[in-house]
């Protein structure tokens, strides 16, 4: 017998292009593994459901007739459809910086809309005179306009070091203080960096007598020698070289864990440390006998230890980590949530100012936390905003400025009422959680954030009016 011959298969074809290429063609619902430009083949006469979807743009389906022996052509050009484009809003502070994309001049200025271009991911590039040049890359979808609202950063007020722009060699940063020399002293978790303008050095128990890798605190005394507390003990730097460390098995105490070095600036400098234990210092002994320093040990009403530390003529100040403030003139007098007004039994910071003691409060349990001033057994509240920042750090500077470090950015004021916060949305720096600040010689301010590097600001006078 003789099996009848085949049938011949369908000959029906479908070729797809498109403007732009690439994209993915399903048919009658199902992926075809094909990208345009590509044919369908082997179809039988009748009608198919086409459709073609790239990202970013919005699926595009139509139906196409076919005859077997015949070819279906097919161009569908998504630029002519005002439905498939999109548009670019593209606004800068300060306005009128120039606008590259895709590193080519558009010979427009900010702030300018880009309409009906063809979506995809836009690089675009913003110039401005004596600032330095934002690059972001920005995607662009049918039927949506896109924006980008970029703050430039003046380089004519702000510096900016981190571990991508410089020889910075941690990320990771807790503490922060200049020296006579306004060299920067920056604790971190991996050691102590120096920076003198030019060139970073670090130093960590491996390369030096520092006790432990994690720094807690930074001062510098009268005669330009650097404290450095750590969690195992306080290495001391006379020079550029940390040279000396004090443990416990040196000074007799009960801890090496200090949380903050307060240096009491005198004809003999008197050095108190916050510890976990409570106030361990080291003063001049000026008996007979003795004339040298010695260390000594204050419990304060405290438990838990104590966090800071601020010794002035108006007062003695140490705050606890849970316990609120003690003050100290003959006896200790204990501020807490539950006998004052304070904001906060945490306590992170103190400075003093012409006005009193400055005292940072983290949030806890019933309070938002926030800023108090002492003086006079007496402290004030301050309400930076509602609900209170996370406070760091406070730094007053040589014309009576008060900065605080926040984890939203860093406040200024001369007068609590017309203070000013500085973050990324005004400055385009990555300026959050501040940790450290202090002044130079110039007047300039610098600080350090947790994760961001170290910042300096010039221009003060024009900062704040």
């Amino acid at each position: 017998s003789v099996s009848p011959p085949d049938e011949p298969p369908p000959d029906g074809k479908i070729l797809i292009n498109s403007n732009p290429d690439n994209f993915s063609i399903y048919m009658n619902g199902k992926y075809r593994i094909r990208s345009t430009p590509d044919s369908l083949k082997w179809l039988e006469t009748g009608t198919y459901e086409v459709l073609l979807r790239k990202d970013l743009f919005i699926d595009s389906v139509f139906s196409v007739d076919v005859t077997e022996g015949e070819t279906a052509n097919i161009f569908i050009d998504f630029s002519k459809n005002n439905r498939m484009l999109g548009n670019l809003s593209v606004k800068s502070k300060p306005v009128g910086a120039e606008i590259f994309i895709n590193d080519s001049s558009t010979l427009r200025k900010t702030p300018s809309i880009f309409y009906r271009i063809l979506p995809d991911i836009y690089k675009v590039t913003l110039k401005y005179d004596n600032h330095t040049d934002f690059i972001f890359e920005l995607p662009v979808k049918s039927s949506f306009t896109s924006e980008i609202n970029a703050v430039l950063i003046d380089t004519t007020i702000w510096g900016f070091y981190n571990i991508s722009n410089s020889g910075m060699p941690t990320k990771i940063l807790t503490s922060f203080a200049i020296d006579n020399n306004d060299v920067k002293w920056i604790g971190s978790r991996v050691g102590v960096v120096s920076f003198d303008g030019t060139d970073w050095n670090l130093q960590s128990p491996s390369n030096s007598v520092l006790t432990h890798q994690i720094v807690t605190s930074i001062s510098v005394d009268s005669k330009n020698a650097k404290w450095i507390t750590t969690i195992e003990g306080i290495g001391i730097a006379d020079n550029m070289v940390i040279n000396r460390k004090w443990v416990s098995k040196d000074n007799g105490m009960g801890t090496d864990y200090y949380n903050e070095v307060f240096i009491k600036k005198a004809e003999k400098d008197i050095y108190y440390f916050a510890s976990d234990i409570g106030m361990v210092f080291y003063a001049y002994d000026a008996d007979i006998f003795t004339k040298r320093y010695t260390w000594r040990y204050d419990p304060t009403p405290f438990n838990n230890g104590i966090t800071s530390i601020w010794s002035s003529s108006t007062g003695f100040l140490a705050g606890s980590n849970d316990d609120g403030v003690a003050v100290k003139f003959d006896n200790w007098r204990v501020f807490n949530r539950l006998n004052s007004n304070i904001p906060g039994n945490s306590i992170t910071s103190m400075y003093e100012s012409n006005e009193g003691i400055w005292v940072g409060h983290m949030p806890g349990a019933g309070t938002n936390g926030g800023l108090s001033l002492y003086k006079a057994g007496n402290f004030t509240v301050h309400v930076l905003q509602i609900p209170g920042p996370e406070i760091y750090d406070i730094f007053v500077d040589s014309r009576n400025i008060k900065w605080v470090g926040t984890n939203i950015g860093l406040y200024a004021f001369k007068d609590i009422s017309n203070k000013i916060l500085t973050n990324k949305l005004n400055t385009g720096l990555p300026i959050k959680d501040v940790n450290g600040i202090d002044e130079d010689s110039n007047g300039n301010i610098w600080f350090i954030t947790k994760e961001n590097g170290l910042f300096l600001l010039k221009k003060i006078d024009e900062f704040i009016k």
